[in-house]
């Protein structure tokens, strides 16, 4: 009888132990986990951020060559403008 009660009480005591043991070690890959996924939301954030920046740097940089190239064009336009109505002139000036 004192046996198989200090079995019982030897079986039931593993059983607790390693219930706790299985259960911290699952706490420590949670953690772990969730220190992971911290880290990967991290480092994408800091690679959006860094994105974000790199397409501003592009926006702006089109933008001044989209200006300057529509100064240079109206530049032009207004050349060829002066240009036919100096033309006109000339020529009215001419039949009268």
């Amino acid at each position: 009888m004192k046996t198989n009660v200090l079995s019982t009480l030897a079986l039931g005591m593993l059983i607790t132990v390693s219930a706790y043991a299985q259960d911290n070690t699952t706490s420590a890959e949670r953690e772990a986990r969730r220190q992971a996924r911290q880290r990967k939301i991290e480092n994408s954030k800091g690679e959006l951020k860094e994105m974000g920046q790199k397409v501003g740097a592009e926006a702006t940089e089109l933008g001044r060559e989209t200006k300057e190239k529509a100064k240079k064009a109206g530049d032009a336009i207004e050349h060829k403008v002066d240009e036919r109505k100096a033309k006109r002139g000339t020529a009215r000036h001419d039949t009268l």
